[in-house]
């Protein structure tokens, strides 16, 4: 708890009843006006970007991706086989173009 949060709850001792009900209505009013930020559905996002947004079809973009995931995968096998001669793992090779 922060020391203003602490100080603000030993002011709130010396209001009344009442007094302490409508710091709470104003603060809840207050927090109302603050949520003006409305939860948006990712279907309300369809159609704002212009299609092919980075001059790359989407599907083009996932291959390109995974094979460059694919390749640095491997780099990193075949260094960790080049410095580990005792561990023999098999390698399998994935083609995403057939």
């Amino acid at each position: 708890m922060s020391s203003l949060l602490a100080s603000l709850l030993k002011q709130v001792e010396n209001l009344s009843y009442e007094e302490r009900l409508e710091l709470i209505r104003a603060v809840a009013q207050k927090l109302k006006m603050q949520q003006a930020i409305p939860q948006r559905k990712v279907n309300e996002f369809r159609g704002i970007v212009p299609y092919p947004f980075f001059g790359e079809d989407a599907q083009a973009w996932i291959s390109r991706t995974r094979q460059e995931g694919d390749s640095h995968w491997l780099v990193y096998l075949f260094s960790r086989l080049a410095n580990d001669r005792s561990t023999i793992a098999p390698i399998v090779v994935v083609n995403y173009n057939s």
